[in-house]
């Protein structure tokens, strides 16, 4: 497997599809809290942050309230702007390889079908592509439509100063919060942020706008965002693992999303009361000393039944 930039520690390829670097358009509709990871140096962090030790000025970590899976909450505040603040989830995972910090934006997508369908053939190619292989063992996917983050597009934050950087433009933040100096390698350097571009209706115009202020958007925004599957290795100590995940490329704000597309699909049907037909012209019928004035529901109830078979 050649190696290209793009993963820290490891070979990495675009996966492949008829003989090209797979490239694809998803339209994704954030919906989490923490769907947005777009802080100047992602999710990255450090193992003294923990215990409190090691931080750094402007950088706050702290345990999130009310869970049980050791779960850690960073807050990045804006050294330019007081009023803006970056918050992501950390794991207790992220603070052992700061090296593979990601910049990352989560959203459910709009044509879920197709991309479950696009995910599931991707996996099964893969799946053959690594039975190919001598002592190699594929690694469990964690990004598929099962993950309560998908889909999750992510490029790495530090790449080695050999490689080529990935596609988009410069962080405007170059290294603020002083970071690289604790990661004791000087062979790594700042990735490239994507590209992201808002499409004005009114003009016809796409203009651009900082990665890092994605998440002031809110969770309503609607994206088009440019993923690429990528393949990576993974080396341990008796064995080696092959995993492909969803490689962040470019982002296109095209609008928001209606208010009520914002909750749970449960809540997509609007509840309306039964509309009560009496069909029964029975000059016949007495009121029942016992049922209330206004009818109970229980009858209200009948005669919507006795209407809808009419």
């Amino acid at each position: 497997m050649p190696s290209v930039p793009g993963v820290v520690g490891g070979s990495v390829s675009r996966h492949l599809s008829s003989g090209k670097a797979l490239e694809y358009v998803v339209t994704l509709a954030p919906r989490s809290t923490w769907a947005f990871n777009n802080g100047p140096a992602g999710n990255f962090a450090v193992l003294g942050w923990k215990a409190g030790d090691r931080l750094v000025k402007g950088i706050e970590v702290e345990p999130r309230p009310g869970q049980t899976n050791n779960m850690w909450v960073k807050t990045t505040h804006n050294k330019k702007d007081i009023m803006c603040e970056w918050r992501v989830q950390i794991f207790d995972s992220g603070f052992l390889y700061p090296r593979v910090a990601e910049y990352a934006v989560s959203g459910r997508p709009v044509a879920w079908d197709t991309a479950v369908d696009i995910h599931s053939a991707l996996d099964k190619r893969f799946e053959v592509f690594v039975s190919t292989l001598e002592d190699i063992v594929k690694k469990k996917s964690t990004n598929g439509p099962s993950s309560s983050m998908y889909l999750a597009p992510c490029r790495p934050v530090f790449i080695p100063n050999a490689t080529t950087m990935d596609e988009g433009r410069f962080s405007e933040f170059d290294d603020v919060y002083g970071l690289l100096p604790l990661l004791n390698d000087p062979d790594l350097r700042f990735n490239q942020v994507p590209e992201v571009l808002v499409f004005n209706a009114n003009t016809k115009e796409f203009s651009p706008m900082s990665f890092h202020l994605l998440h002031r958007l809110g969770t309503g925004v609607v994206l088009n965002a440019t993923i690429a599957p990528m393949i990576a290795v993974q080396a341990y100590e008796h064995s080696k693992k092959l995993g492909w995940e969803y490689r962040l490329i470019n982002i296109t704000v095209i609008g928001r999303c209606e208010d009520n597309a914002l909750s749970s699909p449960s809540k997509y049907v609007v509840k309306r009361k039964a509309t009560v037909l009496d069909l029964d012209d029975s000059s016949d019928e007495r009121p029942d000393p016992k049922r209330p004035a206004g009818g109970s529901k229980d009858s209200e109830g009948k005669k919507a039944v006795q209407g809808s078979h009419a």
